[in-house]
């Protein structure tokens, strides 16, 4: 045998051959990479959207409003909001750390862990600051799982 052949056959399984053309030729490796980094990207835009639907009742109950129209459901759910999105910037830099020191794979599975547990942590939320905590903590997952399922899904 030649060392050309003999690297040919050392590839990694996950790893993807130079030499596939077709979705046929894609490995199972790749296959749950794939399935494992959209269907985390599935739950956490889901949880996303539907928290849209429910902030402005959530919140006006949060702060004993009557009416979602009330002045400060609309200030302290943009409160909310902003902390959800620095908590999904933040999220893509630590679980991205993170990611290279455990690997993809495990750091992906404890992004959806931490935005499932924080949201459904969500419910129980007394007041407004509350809910801004669980939103942020939520986020820090969401961003970790949008940085760490792309780099799986390119790596593999």
């Amino acid at each position: 045998m030649e060392p050309t052949d003999v690297n040919a056959q050392m590839v990694h399984p996950i790893l993807a051959r130079p030499d596939a053309t077709t979705l046929r030729e894609i490995s199972r490796g790749q296959w749950r990479s794939c399935n494992a980094a959209w269907l985390g990207w599935t739950f956490d835009g889901l949880d996303m959207h539907l928290y849209t639907l429910v902030a402005a009742p959530f919140v006006a109950q949060l702060l004993g409003a009557l009416s979602t129209t009330d002045p400060r459901v609309g200030r302290y759910g943009s409160i909310i909001q902003g902390g959800f999105l620095l908590g999904w910037a933040l999220g893509g830099g630590f679980f991205g750390r993170l990611g290279d020191r455990l690997g993809r794979a495990r750091a992906l599975s404890l992004t959806v862990l931490t935005y499932a547990l924080f949201t459904g942590l969500s419910f129980f939320a007394h007041a407004w600051w509350h809910l801004l905590v669980f939103r942020f903590l939520a986020a820090l997952g969401i961003g970790g799982e949008w940085a760490v399922g792309a780099s799986l899904l390119s790596e593999t």
